[in-house]
């Protein structure tokens, strides 16, 4: 069948539909650009999801029904050339980008990330990395946002499998045809809604990223193509309410929340709902999707989609600064390159005819691989001429030694946790809980050695940015936190913990002191009473600014680089003092409760520097590296053999 057939195939157009897009990308670029208003912007790309859903189902059951079966290998091989030589060109422009304006500190990160996105596994591979997907300044990423192609590309892979196994050929037409096909939309969506919750209340990154967990999504608007649904009588109400459920979802929600399960259901069922209208153009609805500026830029949505995150994140890195007019402006600018990226690779690709499918199967593994090439000859090039001298090795290498990022770990579920999340010596009987955020998981690693050496288990209960385990009351705590925070009591029950181990970031007492300080004396206090003892590992310094790309701008030989990149033992009390004041408030009157100041094996009398005895002691601005950390084992150990005493009946 000729390549150009599934373009035939696409017939009846919609401009609703492109009016979706336009609306969906504009919510995607202002939620990313931090405009006020837009902090729900991300359910943008379920309303994408749900259109893919709906376009290429409703393009395979044509393609069935018209030739009797679905030739696969022409609808992949279509695919690639809609999509492919616009997202390589991107993603190999980015990572030159990167390479000539960033540290060579993030190099290979750079090129790790270009690589994913090339091979459309870079939802899996931000799943992987430290920081979620809802952190803050994520400088290193700027390919982030390919996650989302990635899962559509998944998507696009398995389901004309699936489809066509289930009811290929003339049985798509009859009864038993229909019938499979239901029973497939409805195990598969079934089955992925239900992985979908509980990743979401495992608090696990791969809820928002897994395509396993998102296709329930696209199956949706599966089931309408399915469905086959005629124009309602009541078309109008339907589109706004719709448009209302997306606009109020991208207005409403915020990182964190419960989503995708259940509160995606908004943007997802409003999607549903536009498709399901199919508004008359002469209608009020009809008539603003179909304006001609909002129609351009449904067309221009992928390209816009393409460009705008890397622009965002390299343009606030090279100007310095991030103001909301200069987002707005780098957000409003990245058309640029996405209009050029439309009209000179997208459009003319999409309508190139190859001669023979070789001919384009060749292509679309040539320009992936290529690249791939390209990026480790680049790198292994500039890792021999940037990292030749050891103290600039070391750099590198602490750049990539984080504490393990373990989802499971955050989520109170004692089943999870005796697979994964137990440390040290796993048969002993007594037990210690690590509990906290991510500055609580870079003690992990010198605790694990600590509880080999006594003979204690371990057990983490880790969750970034969550302060759960100190303020469980606060209505404001994202869903997944505040269950760490009540499911705490369960945990330390079925574990028969001994003691309680907790750090956090200061940040979450900035504002109020006094919450922080009852919050510890209402968990000491709770303890106390079920006769577990509480070590507070107070918070270690934050620096200024990344002090590994300090290190390296300055000459990581270079004399007195660590003075200028640290911080002074002043600057550093003043820093966590207020809040390793309140926390020793809060735990003051418990006798089985005790504090500990880090600063004593960070800090000299003078400063905190970035290295200490030649080694590298943070991974980032405020994280120890796990290399270094493991060495605090022995300072640690007994500090932990106080606290379990502290933990025993007095006589």
């Amino acid at each position: 069948m000729a390549i150009g057939r599934l373009v035939e195939v696409v017939s009846g157009f919609r401009s609703d539909i492109d009016g979706l897009r336009a609306l969906a990308v504009l919510i995607v670029v202002l939620f990313h650009a931090d405009v006020p208003g837009f902090a729900g912007g991300f359910v943008g790309v379920d309303v994408f999801f749900v259109i893919s859903g709906y376009l290429i189902t409703r393009n395979i059951i044509r393609e069935i029904e018209h030739q009797g079966s679905l030739d696969l290998a022409t609808f992949w091989l279509g695919r690639a050339k809609r999509l492919l030589p616009a997202a390589t060109a991107m993603i190999a422009i980015v990572v030159l980008a990167q390479l000539a304006v960033r540290n060579p500190l993030f190099w290979s990160a750079s090129i790790r990330e270009g690589l994913a996105a090339t091979f459309y596994v870079s939802n899996e591979f931000f799943a992987r990395s430290p920081s979620g997907y809802f952190d803050a300044a994520p400088v290193e990423r700027a390919l982030l946002h390919t996650w989302s192609l990635s899962v559509e590309e998944q998507f696009y892979l398995a389901w004309p499998l699936l489809l066509s196994a289930a009811a290929g050929g003339a049985a798509f037409r009859n009864r038993t045809g229909v019938k499979r096909t239901w029973l497939l939309i409805g195990a598969v969506g079934i089955a992925s809604f239900l992985l979908s919750a509980q990743l979401t209340r495992t608090g696990s990154d791969a809820a928002y990223l897994s395509s396993l967990s998102r296709a329930w999504e696209f199956l949706v608007g599966a089931a309408l193509a399915r469905a086959n649904f005629r124009q309602p009588r009541r078309s109008v109400p339907a589109a706004v309410l719709g448009l209302g459920m997306i606009v109020g979802a991208s207005a409403l929600l915020i990182g964190g929340t419960d989503f995708p399960v259940p509160l995606a259901f908004l943007p997802v069922i409003g999607a549903a709902l536009i498709i399901v209208a199919a508004v008359d153009p002469d209608s009020g609805v009809g008539r603003l999707f179909g304006a001609a500026p909002v129609q351009y830029l449904g067309r221009l949505s992928y390209s816009w989609y393409l460009w705008h995150w890397p622009i965002l994140v390299l343009g606030q890195e090279i100007i310095g600064s991030s103001p909301l007019m200069a987002r707005v402006g780098l957000a409003v600018g990245a058309f640029l390159p996405a209009a050029a990226s439309h009209h000179l690779i997208e459009q003319p690709m999409r309508h190139w005819n190859p001669g023979s499918r070789i001919r384009l199967l060749a292509f679309g593994f040539a320009a992936p691989t290529m690249l791939a090439v390209a990026a480790v000859g680049v790198l292994a090039v500039t890792n021999a001429a940037t990292f030749r001298e050891p103290a600039a090795l070391a750099l590198r290498d602490a750049r990539d030694d984080w504490p393990t990022h373990i989802p499971t770990c955050a989520v109170p579920d004692v089943a999870q946790l005796e697979q994964i999340c137990v440390f040290g010596d796993p048969d002993a009987e007594a037990s210690i809980l690590l509990v906290g955020d991510s500055h609580a998981s870079h003690w992990l690693a010198p605790l694990d050695v600590v509880g080999q050496s006594l003979g204690v288990r371990v057990i983490a209960l880790n969750q970034g940015n969550c302060p759960g385990a100190i303020l469980r009351a606060e209505s404001d705590l994202a869903p997944a936190c505040a269950r760490l925070g009540t499911g705490m009591d369960h945990v330390i029950d079925h574990f028969a913990v001994s003691a309680v181990i907790t750090s956090h970031s200061i940040s979450y007492a900035s504002d109020d002191l006094d919450a922080w300080e009852a919050g510890h004396r209402r968990l000491a206090s709770d303890l106390a009473r079920r006769n577990v003892a509480l070590l507070v590992l107070h918070d270690i310094p934050t620096f200024a600014a990344d002090p590994l790309l300090c290190l390296m701008n300055e000459g990581p030989s270079e004399p007195g680089a660590d003075a200028r990149c640290g911080l002074s033992r002043q600057a550093a009390d003043d820093q966590t003092g207020p809040v390793r004041d309140a926390e020793q408030r809060g735990i003051a009157t418990i006798e089985t409760a005790v504090g500990f100041n880090p600063l004593t094996m960070l800090c000299d009398d003078l400063a905190c520097q970035p290295r200490i005895d030649d080694q590298v002691a943070f991974v980032d601005n405020g994280h120890l590296a796990v290399s270094f950390a493991t060495t605090l084992a022995p300072r640690l150990e007994p500090l932990v053999l106080e606290v379990l005493m502290l933990s025993q009946p007095t006589p």
